[in-house]
């Protein structure tokens, strides 16, 4: 992969877009995993159903966080060391309504114009085929570089939808419009995973991200370990 293009195409555009980075049949196992924590959950009637704190329960997961590209990217983006914020997971079932286009923490904490920095980039692993029907990720490109927010009540008729086979992902800058599509589907479920990743001089409570038991990063390989030290609580 040359990494020159990507990081040129990622600076530009906003986003890109990885295809196949995982197996099918290791997506299929995530997202299986996936279905069996989130049923017993008490929201489970959600359509848009939602969780954080995914490495508490499984090390299954793991690859979506040590990804070299993705981490490549993330060193070019946000300086070494960054660190993880959040391994999370949106389900979306068929009937989801859409997000409303937005920028991410800490973005809402600034008036316009906002600073011309990257705070975070994030990323959408896909462990169904994403489509524009089933709710993909929708991004507008080159938005980073307006310096402001969304217009509220505007409509964006330009989004381009995150389509791609499971196993892929989209990662894109923090400061990127972008928005959860909705599912009109009638049988077809969307499930992502977000793994964002944030530079280490940026306040971590912005985000409001949960905290991790030592226990849970006591069983983490060292590379990981290093990327969440900031967030690790005794039991």
């Amino acid at each position: 992969m040359d990494m020159e293009q990507l990081n040129t195409e990622f600076d530009e555009y906003g986003f890109v877009l990885l295809k196949n980075r995982i197996s099918t049949e290791t997506a299929d196992l995530m997202a299986t995993r996936i279905v069996e924590i989130m049923s017993a959950k008490p929201d489970a009637d959600r359509l848009d159903q939602g969780m954080q704190a995914l490495l508490d329960y499984d090390d299954l997961f793991l690859p979506l966080v040590t990804d070299p590209v993705v981490l490549e990217l993330a060193r070019r983006t946000l300086g070494e060391p960054f660190r993880l914020a959040e391994v999370g997971v949106r389900w979306l079932k068929p009937g989801a309504p859409g997000q409303s286009l937005h920028a991410d923490v800490p973005l809402h904490l600034f008036p316009e114009p906002l600073p011309d920095v990257c705070f975070l980039i994030n990323t959408i692993w896909m462990l169904n085929d994403f489509t524009r029907s089933n709710g993909a990720t929708l991004l507008m490109p080159f938005s980073h570089h307006t310096r402001r927010r969304p217009r509220a009540g505007a409509t964006y008729r330009h989004l381009v939808a995150a389509e791609a086979p499971l196993g892929s992902v989209v990662v894109f800058k923090g400061n990127l419009w972008h928005a959860g599509g909705a599912n009109r589907t009638r049988d077809r479920h969307r499930i992502g995973v977000s793994v964002p990743y944030f530079a280490k001089w940026m306040d971590r409570t912005a985000g409001n991200w949960q905290t991790m038991p030592r226990r849970v990063y006591d069983r983490l390989p060292p590379l990981v370990q290093s990327m969440v030290a900031h967030k690790v609580v005794d039991d």
